[in-house]
């Protein structure tokens, strides 16, 4: 009788369906919660918090969008293709390099940024914070996540249930910390200058863009037409986080929230929380950096066809020499990334999906987007990264 459809407490039944739809929603939040959380509230406090939760609501719904395209991409498309492998089927052989370059530069922008983070975050844990131990800390973060990448994704997606369980728990936590401290003024602020300011970081932040053929890999072909909901529960979940996340930071900071605005507003609630806010943001770094290293592995694993070991030591090999000569500045490196090479793959993503669209859909009926909304969507992507680039390299 407990198996029978229609009854209130089926939904309290954790069925195999249910059950691999909450291990791929942990795999897409702990995909996509990392770094970009701890910018955010800087980059919010110089436009202004509403500034940023405009861009969080644009952005994030353009985002959302792209994720469910590529949800369906995944879906329509036989055969364990990474995002590079997509481009080849659909755009071409010069679709499928230039995707490949666009694919590294973003994930191992992604990963130098994380390693950036931890090192600081493992210094206010154990101490010396001077630059040649951040160095040390940086590699050993490294070695750590390099022996937990050996790992399969589907213990991986346990592992990224409990962690991201746990994340979420802390998170409230510390946001419910500074709950008395809060200055409402502070939300009010508004900086022209600074207007464009939060744009890139936004986009890190909500990226994710390599995370859906982990998730099919979870659901497998027999439950794939969950996966659209899972990317819909993961995004409105870390949505909410991130609005809670920097209101309760620039509420207690203000004006001077710093870049790792975690770690200033830890000090800020008390000595207690210092420790505590550097254990947060370790577990959350550390947590997005096995994912996306995976990611990496994978596309070289299975679009290229290296040996898991070689595909291992090549993930890891990048970041970890920009780290070692010297790339430092977080905030520069998220807001390029995110300019850049997310908003570029997010086009390439909208040019599969309409070459799809325009294909026969070969299992079930398409998720449709008009396409006067794709052309919308990568004009602002396509603008941002010129103007990033711009003011980058040109002036």
């Amino acid at each position: 009788m407990w198996k029978e459809r229609g009854k209130w407490y089926t939904v309290f039944i954790m069925t195999e369906a249910r059950k691999r739809s909450l291990l791929a929603t942990s795999v897409f939040i702990g995909s996509i919660l990392g770094a970009g959380v701890f910018g955010l509230p800087y980059v919010f406090a110089q436009a202004g918090w509403l500034v940023g939760f405009l861009y969080l609501v644009v952005l994030g719904g353009f985002l959302l969008t792209l994720q469910l395209m590529n949800a369906e991409i995944t879906i329509q498309t036989p055969g364990r293709k990474r995002l590079a492998g997509l481009a080849g089927a659909y755009l071409g052989p010069i679709g499928r390099y230039a995707t490949t370059l666009l694919f590294f530069g973003m994930n191992w922008g992604v990963l130098i940024a994380y390693v950036i983070l931890a090192s600081g975050f493992l210094a206010e844990i154990f101490g010396w914070p001077a630059s040649g131990n951040l160095l040390i800390y940086g590699l050993t973060f490294i070695a750590i996540e390099a022996l937990l990448l050996l790992f399969p994704i589907r213990r991986a997606a346990h592992f990224e249930l409990l962690i991201g369980g746990v994340l979420l728990t802390l998170f409230l936590v510390l946001i419910l910390s500074g709950l008395p401290s809060l200055e409402p003024t502070n939300w009010i602020t508004f900086a022209e200058a600074h207007l464009f300011t939060p744009y890139g970081v936004v986009l890190f932040a909500l990226s994710g863009i390599g995370v859906m053929p982990e998730m099919h890999d979870v659901f497998g072909e027999k439950y794939e037409y969950r996966l659209p909901k899972a990317v819909l529960h993961g995004f409105f979940i870390l949505f909410a986080l991130y609005v809670f996340f920097t209101l309760a930071v620039i509420g207690v900071n203000g004006a001077v929230t710093t870049e790792n605005a975690l770690e200033a507003y830890a000090v800020a609630l008390g000595p207690g929380m210092r420790a505590f806010g550097a254990i947060v943001g370790l577990l959350t770094i550390g947590s997005i950096f096995f994912m996306v290293a995976e990611q990496v592995k994978d596309t070289l694993t299975f679009d290229f066809f290296l040996h898991k070991r070689a595909a291992w030591f090549l993930a890891l090999t990048v970041p970890t020499a920009l780290f070692v000569f010297g790339v430092r500045d977080f905030i520069s490196v998220i807001s390029f990334t995110g300019s850049v090479f997310v908003a570029l793959l997010a086009c390439v993503i909208l040019l599969i999906y309409e070459r799809m669209r325009a294909g026969v859909c070969r299992r079930v009926k398409c998720f449709t987007v008009p396409k006067w909304v794709s052309v919308c969507i990568a004009l602002v992507f396509l603008a941002g990264a010129a103007r990033e680039i711009f003011l980058r390299f040109f002036v």
